[in-house]
């Protein structure tokens, strides 16, 4: 049974470069009832969970604000939501539960099998769970993008990728993470809006780019909002890059080519040299725009400092193993042997570290990057089918890492929205003979080390 039930030749062919309207039967899941949806909260990483409110200003996008959703559980989570003013968002669900997975594979494979040549990649099945009245600010978005209603009624306003809506600097600036995806909203620009008012069973899509904003309607939201690339869309995003770097490099004033052209070719490899040689412009905020830009930034900051990767593991109260990853790992002394690990206070593993008063670090390689991923998944055991050693102090050691270092809790402090916990080094075992697995820019990345 197809999950569009309206597909046309004629939005075939224009699919990826229209907005259209489209009619699907994903609301009748019962993974969207109330019980899958605590479900999906339980099982969703807690640490990625997006908790935000905002004001009723459409024009005031700096209220946007972020918040945590602590150790509250799927059901309380859902109830919040239900009688709050929050916005619940969990991207990447198709990364982290299996039943997402598939219903991404399912909902893309059949968007490749009626679109003649249509290729599809960096998929972001993202669930939204808002509240009633409820909205998300103007802003635009690099991918292509579709909002699935489930339950619920939204309006959804899609205006044109041209000024004054949107111009090509503006573009540059959020392809060139210089500023946030939202922007200034001028409330007459309504008039040149597409309108969608989404019911359950109801899809829209709409052009690259396209600048939006959502308001919920009295009731409780449900919706997927998916994100994703195609070739075209790619060599869009990089051409603008390439723009946005010939402008401030070169005093160029360029224009967007779609297509595969000579000059988006051109501007293609431009792009990529640039990224290669860092030739873009550095960014640079003074924070204090709104809780939500300064986080954005931060991380993006954050996010250009090469870090290893490592999974912390301890035992819980009860005796299970515990592990999770991080890459917020670092030695503090030599005399007397310190390290230390930051730990999102969001964490589910955050108790037992607290508990148990000891913990080991196992520092990863370049063929551990699934090892990585396996240990932020929560709808798994983690240990299961991994081989694990037991030292002093009882803390699971993974056998074949670059280096393994076991830690009796030595002082710990909160800081900020993480918990530090610095450990005392008991034991240690390092391998230097592998490459490196690394974290860059939100991306593993591998280094290749040349022997001597």
């Amino acid at each position: 049974m197809s999950v569009i039930t309206d597909w046309t030749p004629e939005k075939a062919r224009a699919f990826g470069a229209d907005n259209l309207a489209f009619e699907h039967g994903l609301h009748e899941r019962p993974m969207f009832d109330d019980e899958g949806l605590a479900r999906l909260l339980d099982l969703y990483p807690r640490d990625q969970l997006g908790v935000f409110t905002m004001g009723e200003d459409p024009k005031a996008w700096t209220t946007w604000r972020k918040g945590a959703a602590g150790n509250l559980t799927g059901d309380q989570l859902l109830d919040a939501a239900q009688s709050g003013r929050i916005w619940l968002n969990l991207r990447h669900t198709n990364d982290y539960v299996p039943e997402y997975a598939a219903l991404g594979d399912e909902i893309f494979a059949e968007k490749e099998a009626q679109v003649p040549g249509l290729r599809t990649f960096k998929r972001d099945l993202g669930m939204l769970i808002s509240s009633a009245n409820a909205q998300v600010f103007y802003h635009l978005d690099v991918p292509l993008v579709s909002l699935w209603q489930l339950r619920g009624q939204k309006r959804v306003w899609v205006y044109p990728v041209a000024d004054p809506y949107v111009g090509e600097l503006d573009l540059e600036k959020i392809v060139l993470r210089e500023t946030a995806e939202q922007f200034a909203f001028d409330p007459e620009w309504d008039k040149g809006a597409a309108v969608y008012d989404l019911t359950p069973g109801k899809m829209v899509t709409w052009r690259q780019n396209a600048p939006h904003r959502i308001e919920n309607g009295p009731m409780l939201n449900v919706s997927l909002s998916i994100e994703f690339m195609t070739p075209p869309a790619l060599m869009r995003a990089n051409v603008i890059y390439a723009n946005g770097v010939l402008r401030r490099r070169l005093g160029a004033r360029p224009r967007i080519q779609n297509g595969f052209g000579p000059a988006a070719l051109t501007k293609l490899a431009v792009a990529r040299g640039a990224k290669a040689l860092n030739l873009q412009t550095p960014v640079t905020i003074e924070l204090g725009e709104g809780a939500e830009h300064d986080a954005r930034a931060l991380r993006n900051a954050f996010g250009c400092f090469t870090t290893g990767v490592t999974v912390v593991t301890t035992i819980s109260a009860d005796g299970r193993k515990v592990g999770l990853t991080a890459n917020s790992f670092t030695s503090v002394s030599l005399d007397p042997p310190l390290a230390l690990i930051c730990v999102d206070l969001k964490s589910s593993s955050l108790p037992s570290l607290d508990a148990a008063g000891v913990f080991a670090v196992n520092v990863l390689h370049a063929e551990h990057q699934e090892l990585a991923r396996n240990f932020v998944r929560k709808d798994i055991d983690r240990f299961a089918g991994i081989e694990t050693e037991t030292w002093r102090t009882g803390a699971p050691i993974l056998p074949g890492c670059m280096a393994n270092f076991e830690c009796e809790t030595h002082h710990v402090f909160d800081a900020g929205d993480h918990r530090v916990y610095v450990g005392r080094v008991v034991k240690l075992r390092y391998d230097p003979d592998h490459e490196p697995l690394v974290y860059l820019q939100g991306r593993f990345r591998r280094v290749h080390v040349d022997a001597e």
